[in-house]
């Protein structure tokens, strides 16, 4: 994910996708005119089908840089969270971008704060003291378990 975020070719995507968009437009526009063919009908679909994969790069690279680098420094409460959420998703509708369901939880958790920098981090103390008395709980017991893989005969 840090390289996806952190590659200094992202921001080329955006514009060279633009770009490609208009071409393709003044290719299918010359096709209408009935001027002949000037590229086959697979290469444009190739080059549509890079368009999509392009924006959708853009949207998800824009997605973890917002959830992963900005709003853990930014974010300090629910309704601030609440309008970063709102704000990103409508700028996500206009690519036209589906956000995988992960992607989508990930949203709500924010929007509901169960992301914020001071919540996670509760629940990261919360983890370790747990994992921590777990451990002690085994070497107090004394009991090692082990498993082995039941052999049919």
């Amino acid at each position: 994910m840090t390289a996806l975020v952190d590659n200094k070719n992202y921001c080329a995507i955006g514009p060279l996708a633009s770009e490609l968009t208009e071409q393709i437009a003044l290719i299918k526009s010359v096709h209408v005119d009935r001027a002949g063919f000037l590229m086959e009908t697979a290469l444009l679909k190739r080059c549509q089908e890079a368009i999509e994969r392009g924006v959708e790069t853009v949207a998800f690279t824009f997605l973890l840089f917002n959830t992963h680098r900005q709003w853990p420094k930014t974010l300090t409460n629910v309704p601030v969270a609440r309008t970063a959420v709102k704000d990103l998703r409508a700028e996500l509708v206009k690519t036209k971008v589906m956000l995988t369901t992960q992607m989508s939880k990930l949203l709500d958790a924010f929007a509901c704060g169960d992301m914020l920098p001071d919540r996670v981090a509760a629940r990261s103390a919360a983890a370790a003291a747990e994992a921590k008395d777990a451990a002690a709980a085994e070497k107090e017991s004394g009991y090692c378990f082990i498993i082995f893989p039941h052999r049919s005969q």
